[in-house]
């Protein structure tokens, strides 16, 4: 039986030869851009690299599209989805912290962009808040929720984007939500638990209402199918008559279901798994990034997808819940390591890089009222930040669009702006 390690050992690992050059150019360049390093720009590891593949991970940033620290350029076509439980891709809006699968084409540039929320349904445990670590911990659908108020649990807080309140106080049970993040396999609680990296507020639905659920296979038995952990609920889900994959022990996967009460039983629609997929065919590549599920022998999983380890590639000191970016190749075999992986500085995978277009009248505003740029509710800008931001010019009353670039960190939302940069509109929003 293979033996798994959890730590919170703090580890830093070269960045990939390969890589090197390419984020130190672009780095040169943004700091020729950035008018005396405010911040807007240096969050940067890296640009996606040329070849057809795929990059998973959370979306930390717009302008084009920023996946942990790496940015995309997106095409002109691209409309994100997300697979409803008939199986159909359905029209979706990306958001700050959402779980995120691209396909890119042979440029490096993104084509498609699949959105994989793991938790849709009501708050059934609202738990409490630690303010010694910062977290609190919730039950959606059965699943424990981790949430990171400002980073002192993970290095990475969790996007809170709640309607009734500016932080986690109003969570509330019955509350609906919608959770991504990553799961991770937690040796105190001997379960797998969701290290949320995005939190929002939904509005309560009336009636027969969709939910989903998402876990580790526990029991794959097919008239009571457990996730997660033994005897934690739902105590089992009878998926004979639902579509879509047939789950095995270990896998993740994501399950539609319907439920016609708060608290009913669920009625599974649809099974979907969870890791990449696996008629993806070579010489596919792969950019995962996330927290490590399970570490162990020549074997680590990363939400769900499981990466052997060639022996001439090595891991450092890498543990079970550390945040890794990871250059994959698809083999005969499955997915394998292809390069060390790489581990950011400390801190740096909360940085958030946001640009596009708001109205002339927003900006004039933005210190009393916020901004919000592309979808992403910012605070009220101080002074010291609107002053450094020779944003002035462009505030005034009248028709006209203001590019913006803001620098702010993952958290609470509205989110604070650390800096701002504005210019002349011209560029459509990607």
């Amino acid at each position: 039986m293979t033996e798994y390690r959890s730590t919170s050992q703090a580890v830093r690992a070269g960045v990939m030869a390969r890589c090197a050059l390419r984020i130190r150019a672009l780095l040169a360049v943004l700091a020729l851009s950035a008018c005396g390093g405010d911040g807007l720009t240096d969050l940067a590891g890296g640009v996606g690299s040329g070849g057809s593949g795929l990059a998973e991970g959370t979306i930390s940033g717009f302008g084009s599209v920023w996946v942990d620290g790496v940015r995309y350029e997106t095409a002109a076509s691209l409309e994100p989805s997300q697979t409803d439980d008939s199986g159909a891709a359905a029209a979706a809006v990306m958001k700050l912290g959402q779980r995120v699968r691209l396909t890119t084409d042979s440029a490096g540039t993104a084509i498609a962009a699949e959105l994989m929320p793991q938790l849709i349904g009501p708050i059934e445990d609202a738990g409490t808040f630690d303010p010694a670590t910062r977290e609190r911990w919730i039950r959606v659908l059965g699943q424990l929720v981790r949430i990171d108020e400002d980073g002192s649990a993970s290095d990475a807080p969790t996007v809170i984007d709640l309607r009734d309140c500016d932080d986690s106080s109003c969570i509330r049970n019955g509350m609906w939500v919608e959770a991504h993040g990553s799961w991770i396999f937690d040796p105190v609680r001997q379960a797998y638990v969701l290290r949320a990296t995005r939190l929002e507020q939904l509005e309560t639905p009336t009636g027969a209402t969709r939910v989903l659920v998402s876990g580790v296979v526990t029991d794959p038995s097919q008239d009571a199918l457990k996730l997660s952990a033994p005897g934690a609920p739902p105590a089992g889900l009878d998926i004979r008559n639902a579509g879509g994959t047939r789950p095995v022990q270990g896998q993740l996967v994501r399950v539609w279901a319907t439920s016609t009460a708060q608290g009913g039983a669920l009625v599974p629609r649809r099974v979907l798994a969870g890791e990449v997929p696996a008629e993806v065919t070579s010489p596919a590549t792969l950019a995962l990034s996330g927290e490590v599920g399970q570490l162990g022998g020549a074997e680590l999983v990363i939400q769900g997808t499981r990466i052997t380890v060639p022996p001439n590639v090595a891991l450092g000191n890498l543990a079970a819940g550390q945040f890794a970016r990871l250059e994959v190749e698809k083999t005969p075999q499955g997915w394998a390591l292809k390069a060390a992986p790489v581990l950011p500085p400390p801190g740096s995978i909360a940085e958030v890089s946001i640009a596009g277009n708001v109205s002339r009248n927003e900006l004039a505003d933005a210190r009393s009222r916020g901004l919000t740029v592309r979808g992403t509710r910012l605070a009220p800008l101080d002074g010291a930040v609107w002053n450094a931001s020779g944003c002035a010019p462009y505030a005034s009353a009248g028709a006209g669009s203001v590019s913006v670039s803001v620098a702010t960190r993952r958290g609470s939302v509205p989110l604070k702006v650390t800096a701002l940069r504005c210019s002349a509109a011209g560029v459509t929003n990607p």
